[in-house]
Order: structure tokens, then sequence, then C-alpha cells
């Protein structure tokens, strides 16, 4: 019975939970008496939330946005202090941002995995590894050494299976540890370091993209390697906009964006909202406007306002844009024959006539399959034929029977 009531539950909270969250953005709504601030949020499709009661002084608060977030290229932000029903003054920050690749380094063929086939032990040794990559250079990996031999450590480097492009890789050893002796570097077996004694903690290479990368030290002392690091000469970059705003202690915020109209709002005097220094940035889920009316202009009914509508003619509600270029898929003309993608049937294949011979739907041009069943199956009309022949030659001989027949009679 519990096990049930557990699933319930499970499947149950989700839907409680949004109708509870549904329930108290329209409560608070409802407090808003003033039929001209209701006008202005009734404009805006979403809204991001910010309560300040944790906050104990006045504090400039930064709410991210990315691109999914934001349908206009505008960027038109309201900020409306729920609390004391004011329009807030507000500052669109927009920056790039590096996004690090997570780097994952495995053994290879270590002496200590290579006698175990124990799948914990196994997983032990490689949560162990991760340590040289948590970018805390107080943990560290200890990598003893042979009594009768000089030791070799093979650390393999990769990120799911995932290009690299680097040109420097950096190892930071735990204090009071010699540096290994010989160093050499592969990049997807190929060496871009030969095995070379090591003078550093840093190793430079020419530029090389790969996905697995292993080094191979070589040592006579004990080894004690806190942090490794394989340097992303390519690393992804990021467009991300932060809208900036005083946020008072025991105040509660609705942040409004995505209007069907532009909108200019008054408010009140602008802090310093430029400076980075203490900005408190927050991370908020997009939420749907209870009061959105949707009253902007929409020619093809398609539900996107003519304002944001990358196709303001031709109904296309998933504003399907595959080469990013501001204009809809469905009113593009790829092949530039004259018809737009969404009539054309070879949007790929110039066909202006848009001929189509077996009435598919697909025009000839790039029509690799035969729709009619004579077309398919090229015997038929040839039988037909062969079958007519008989026909004719059976119905003739019948004639000349006949006429035989009645001569004798």
């Amino acid at each position: 019975m519990k096990k049930y009531l557990i699933l319930f539950a499970f499947f149950i909270f989700p839907f409680f939970a949004t109708a509870t969250a549904d329930f108290y953005y329209k409560f608070e709504f409802s407090n808003i008496k003033d039929k001209s601030v209701l006008d202005i949020l009734s404009e805006y499709k979403n809204f991001k939330d910010f309560d300040a009661s944790a906050l104990k002084v006045p504090t400039v608060v930064e709410v991210e946005f990315d691109d999914q977030d934001i349908l206009s290229e505008e960027n038109n932000f309201l900020v409306f202090n729920i609390t004391d029903k004011l329009f807030e003054p507000n500052f669109l920050k927009e920056k790039t941002v590096i996004v690090k690749k997570d780097m994952y380094v495995f053994y290879v063929d270590d002496a200590k995995s290579a006698q175990t086939k124990d799948p914990k032990l196994v997983n032990q040794r490689y949560k162990e590894l991760q340590k040289l990559v948590d970018k805390d250079t107080k943990t560290f990996v200890d990598y003893p050494l042979p009594e009768d031999s000089v030791g070799e450590a093979k650390i393999l480097i990769s990120i799911s299976d995932k290009n690299i492009t680097s040109s420097m890789l950096t190892i930071i050893f735990a204090d009071n540890v010699k540096l290994p002796d010989f160093v050499e570097v592969k990049a997807d077996d190929k060496i871009v370091v030969a095995k070379t004694k090591m003078t550093s903690n840093v190793i430079k290479f020419p530029q090389t993209t790969a996905k697995r990368w292993l080094v191979s030290l070589t040592y006579s002392q004990p080894l004690r390697i806190a942090e490794i690091e394989l340097n992303d000469d390519d690393p992804e970059k990021i467009k991300i906009k932060g809208l900036r705003f005083l946020a008072k202690p025991q105040k509660k915020y609705f942040i409004f964006f995505n209007p069907s109209t532009p909108m200019n709002v008054a408010t009140g005097e602008m802090p310093d909202l430029f400076s980075d220094k203490g900005v408190f940035p927050v991370k908020r889920a997009t939420l749907d406007n209870p009061l959105y009316k949707n009253n902007a202009p929409d020619y093809d009914k398609d539900g996107v306002p003519d304002k944001i509508d990358n196709c303001k003619y031709i109904p296309n509600k998933d504003q399907k844009d595959i080469n990013s270029n501001g204009i809809g898929d469905a009113c593009e003309d790829f092949d530039k024959d004259g018809i737009i993608n969404i009539k054309d049937n070879c949007p790929e294949d110039p066909n202006a006539f848009q001929e189509d011979s077996d009435g598919d739907g697909i025009g000839d041009a790039c029509d690799k399959e035969e729709s009619r069943f004579t077309e398919r199956n090229k015997w038929v009309p040839w039988a037909g034929m062969a079958f007519a022949s008989v026909l004719l030659v059976v119905l003739f001989v019948a004639t000349l029977r006949s006429m035989k027949k009645e001569k004798n009679e």
C-alpha cells in the first residue's frame, strides 16, 4: 500500500505544485486595483519573480536571461514591485561567458586496475582519479614508486566523446613533490610531445584537436598530483543577458518581458546599476503571465504577434528558422525558384513549374519514389498488353468459328 501511495504522490505532486503556483500568482495579481497598471502588465507574455525577503539591505540584483527566454530582439523589460505597486528602473547587462568543458580522467595500463576485475573497485579508483580535475588543489592522487624500478603513470583525458583543441597542459603537484623525470603527450594516438625531460609543470606543444589525450609520466620519486588541466583553446562562448534592478528587503518583484508591442513605462530615479561591484546574480524560471491578453496584431493567426513573428503572413507557430537569419523557414525560398518553402513541393530543388506526375505532393524534381502503381511496377503495362493481345486472338478465333458454323448451316 505504501508503495502505491508513493507512486501516487510522485505523479500527483507536480500537478499540485503547478496548480498552487498558478493560484499564488493569480492572487498576487488580484491585489492590483489600478486598471492602468493592469493594462500595462497585460501586454507582456512572460515574467520571472524574485522575493527579496532574504536581503538585509538594498541590493542590485541581476536576473539571468538566455536566448530561449527572449522572443524579441528589442529586449523590452519591465520590473514591477508587486509589494508597493511601483515600476522600478532597470538596466540590461549583456556579456559573453566562456563555458568550460567538463574533463574526465581515466587510468590506463594501471597495475592495480589490471589485477582486479571487481567493478566496485574499478569504480572506486575512477572516482578517486577525478580529484585531478575537481579544481581543488587540496585533493590529490598518489602514484607510489615501485621498489625495483622507476614508476610510470598514464592518465587519459577526454570530454564525453567531444574534441578538445589545445596547445598546453598544466600539471599541479602537491607541495614538496619532485617533478617527474620524463613526460610524453599523445593526442588520439598521435605524439604531440615526444618523451622528453620534464623541467616545468607547464607543457606546451603545437595546437592540436583530438578526443582522447594520453599523458605519460615517468618518475623516480613518489609522485603526488593535485590537478591536471588541458587548456581549451577553443572554448564554447555563450551570450548571457542579465536584467539589473535595485531590490529592497521584504519586497517582491515581477520581471516582465516579451511584450506584444514595444512599451515605454515611466519609473523612478535610476540608481547606479552599471557597476559590477556587489551585484547579486539570480536564476529564475520563466513563467506565463496570466494577465496576458495578446491584443497585438497577428495577420496570419498563428498565435505569434506580428512584432516578433518571423513569418508575418504565413502561419508558423513553431517559428522554425534553421539558418538563424531571422526569416522563418515557412516563408523562405531555399531553392530560389520563386516559390516559398511551405508551398514548394521540392523546397530544396528548383522546380518553378511544380511538376508532380504521380500526384503524391512531392515534385518530380525531388521525388525518389514513384507513387503510381504502373510506374512502380514496369511489368504491369506489358502484362496488360499481352492479356489484351491474347483476348483479341481468342475473340478473332471465336468469330471465325461462328462465321464458319453459320456458313455450314
